[in-house]
């Protein structure tokens, strides 16, 4: 019953948050966004040419990149901190979102592999347990990555959605740059 009360009222805060955050743009304020140059990137897909005029977004260490977000958020930044009721929003978010989630544990001979987070971390962390009596033991805390290791593993395909279900290696590079899958 709890858990249905919560997300009825996650629900209801989502709502009304949409609806109040989409009605004030049309009280008057306008948005300055800045410009936002277009390349000439076209990709030829079994001979349908796709333009791809923002792909140089996608390099996330380029300077340009790092200089379009900066000039992005000052514009919202600059209208989220106008919202007087910010802070009550995120608060209760918080609490909606705070709680300890676990998978279901996958076994590869005596070990018991899971994940959990504790609440509001980003990214699960990855456990083993010798049998059912062993003591959970770190195996991989993508937390505690460098940044470049943890865009990294945000980014991997190679383990899927659950982590878990991975048989195969992992490796992260002495500099903690370079993250490898097999399987």
């Amino acid at each position: 019953m709890k858990l249905k009360k919560t997300s009825q009222e996650l629900i209801l805060v989502w709502v009304l948050l949409v609806a109040l955050l989409g009605a004030l743009p049309l009280a008057g304020q306008s948005l300055d966004y800045p410009p936002t140059r277009k390349g000439d990137q076209v990709d030829d897909y079994h001979g349908i040419k796709v333009a791809d005029p923002y792909r140089w977004l996608e390099d996330d260490n380029s300077a340009e990149t790092a200089k379009w977000v900066e000039a992005e958020n000052k514009v919202t930044f600059a209208y989220l901190d106008k919202i007087p009721y910010r802070a009550q929003v995120k608060k209760r978010l918080e609490e909606l979102y705070n709680y300890a989630r676990y998978t279901a544990p996958f076994r590869k001979g005596d070990l018991y592999f899971f994940t959990k987070n504790d609440g509001l971390q980003n990214q699960n962390v990855v456990y083993v347990r010798k049998g059912l009596d062993g003591a959970p033991e770190v195996l991989l805390d993508p937390n505690k990555f460098p940044r470049t290791a943890r865009r990294a593993w945000e980014a991997s395909q190679c383990l899927g959605t659950d982590v878990t279900q991975h048989t195969g290696g992992r490796r992260v590079g002495r500099t903690g740059r370079n993250f490898a899958c097999w399987t």
